[in-house]
């Protein structure tokens, strides 16, 4: 994928777009880019967010993507999420 070859910058649109990546695709990458927290803060700006996605970006240690999440309308959220 092109997401694991290029810049955030370059990327950006992709993880933000791409009806192509699907959930595991996107918990893939955000394993992959733990390390840096513009990943799940671009990916917690998607259309929608499945509850599965949204845990991954939830414990990660990124309070910006957390916030970007919980106030994104398309994010689905579980009882999981909400502990």
């Amino acid at each position: 994928y092109l997401v694991y070859h290029t810049p955030l910058n370059v990327s950006e649109p992709v993880l933000k777009h791409s009806p192509l990546l699907d959930d595991d695709d996107l918990i893939a990458i955000l394993a992959h880019f733990a390390h840096d927290p513009g990943y799940a803060q671009t990916i917690a700006q998607r259309q929608t967010v499945s509850a599965s996605v949204a845990v991954k970006i939830l414990l990660q240690d990124d309070e910006t993507a957390q916030l970007l999440l919980l106030t994104n309308r398309g994010t689905a959220l579980n009882d999981i999420c909400l502990d």
